[in-house]
């Protein structure tokens, strides 16, 4: 059987509805007498419950709150219960909640060493004062359990998300959980003409660091400002012996970047290069198929932005963005896009170097930033009735496949089809650098792969799609539910909702 800790990552991880099939599949919730099961179980019946509504939402929340009391009622431990109380209040049970609460704190005071370590006990203690009502005490003893592990995140997250639930049932302001919420994540990009010393660049940058104390920060690593930036954030990290995370994604190969995006520029800017990358968190490659570097550029950048957001929400945090920009300079459409979504972004301004070195040549191209839709299981004629003239349809081989320039109208046109009472159509969307009038067979076929594993209502796409689509913010629903192995090698894969 799949091990309960790696579904529970992958509920952690932002995976929910994949971590209950994968439960349910592996047997766990036929578990009556393990309280791990059990437990996990509560678990993954309130993410149910969170994504729920009304009547629906209510009886979720019970069961979540059974599941967790027949797991403390095997073996006494303050995390079902406390959870159970929790769940007990969601779910319309105000009495029992408090009832049970009581028996979480007698359990605590009474076994100093109860729990899990001291992060946990802190919490779970000002979690039951605070389903008691005695919110000022919950307040400070929140505040001295995050002081023992200051660095737990994904704990603090989660501890953050429950108490907003709480507050939200009681009817009380929430605002006093903004000073615990995790650090924020950060996307970084900007000029790459430019010199380290140039103007008062490094010292802005290194003054946003030192107030933001940013937790994590996403970006490629170009000659200027992404260097600048990166190699901040990295001193920071160093001084304030913080747990900071820099995770870099790059548009193509690292040593093709490298030739591209850093050489040109100097030796000074290649030593930085290297020793920035080998500090790095995570290192993605997006692996592009050779397209106009510009554009490359962009899906890169959309990529890190959606991966920040994500992280920032699975966090219980903020995502913000700064770039480095000349005077009067429009924002790049990745930044208004940002911009648009309502997020902070901070624009540092820096004087661009007129110089020819590491100009790149104009790249006449058919190509531009698109999305393509696949859809299988669907008669043509169907097709048209639902989507009517939004888009042009075209067949190609057991399918039909529509393109557009636009991704949030894609992903309408995409759910429109999927929510449609079909129970064999098939979908897919793909979102990258592309000739929208014409996808090459190899896109085709990998949309159409990624379509033959979808799921009734539902559409999948890759990574990078996912993390475009996290950035708009138009879905409901955006998590990660396996892998696909296909003749491009294994592919991340994702569902949308």
């Amino acid at each position: 059987m799949t091990p309960l800790s790696q579904i529970l990552s992958l509920a952690r991880a932002g995976s929910p509805g994949r971590a209950w099939a994968l439960f349910v599949a592996e047997g766990w919730d036929r578990q009556a007498d393990d309280p791990k099961a059990l437990t996990l179980k509560g678990r993954l019946l309130k993410d149910q419950a969170k994504a729920a509504n009304g009547a629906e939402q209510d009886q979720f929340y019970r069961e979540a709150a059974a599941a967790y009391t027949a797991a403390a009622e095997i073996r006494t431990d303050s995390y079902p219960l406390i959870n159970a109380a929790a769940l007990a209040l969601l779910g319309g049970v105000s009495d029992r909640s408090v009832e049970l609460a009581a028996q979480v704190l007698e359990l605590i005071e009474s076994n100093p060493e109860e729990g899990e370590n001291a992060y946990w006990r802190g919490a779970t203690r000002s979690e039951a004062l605070l389903l008691m009502n005695r919110e000022e005490e919950a307040q400070d003893a929140l505040a001295k359990a995050i002081a023992e592990l200051p660095h737990a995140w994904e704990d603090h997250a989660a501890t953050i998300g429950q108490f907003a639930l709480i507050l939200a049932k009681q009817h009380r302001d929430a605002g006093w959980l903004d000073q615990h919420r995790p650090p924020a994540s950060v996307h970084f990009s900007g000029m790459i003409r430019m010199q380290p010393d140039n103007a008062n660049t490094p010292a802005v940058i290194e003054n946003f660091i030192a107030v933001e104390q940013p937790g994590f920060a996403y970006g490629a690593l170009a000659a200027g400002s992404d260097l600048l930036f990166a190699q901040a954030f990295l001193d920071n990290k160093t001084k304030r012996k913080s747990a900071a995370e820099l995770h870099v994604v790059l548009p193509f190969p690292v040593e093709l970047f490298r030739e591209l995006s850093v050489r040109p520029f100097g030796d000074l800017w290649l030593s930085q290069f290297d020793a920035v990358l080998e500090r790095a968190e995570t290192v993605s490659i997006l692996g592009l198929d050779d397209p106009p570097l510009a554009l490359a550029v962009e899906i890169a950048d959309r990529v890190a932005m959606g991966q920040a957001v994500r992280n920032a929400q699975i966090l219980q945090s903020r995502a913000k963005a700064v770039t480095v920009s000349g005077r009067g300079e429009t924002l790049r459409p990745q930044l208004a896009a940002w911009q648009n979504s309502g997020r902070e972004l901070i624009v540092i301004e820096g004087n661009r170097k007129q110089t020819s070195v590491g100009e790149f040549a104009h790249q006449d191209t058919q190509k531009s930033i698109g999305t393509l839709i696949w859809f299988s299981g669907i008669e043509q004629g169907t097709l048209v009735r639902l989507l009517g003239d939004a888009a042009p349809i075209h067949a190609s081989g057991k399918g039909y496949w529509i393109a557009s320039s636009d991704l949030a109208a894609a992903f309408a046109l995409a759910t429109k089809v999927a929510r449609a009472k079909l129970s064999d159509i098939q979908l897919s969307m793909l979102h990258g650098v592309m000739d929208i009038e014409a996808p090459t067979g190899d896109l085709l076929n990998r949309a159409a792969s990624f379509a033959s594993v979808s799921q009734h209502g539902a559409v999948t796409t890759d990574h990078s799609s996912a993390m475009a689509l996290t950035l708009i913010g138009v879905a409901e629903s955006i998590e990660e539910i396996g892998e696909l192995k296909t003749v491009w090698g294994t592919q991340p894969l994702w569902r949308i909702i």
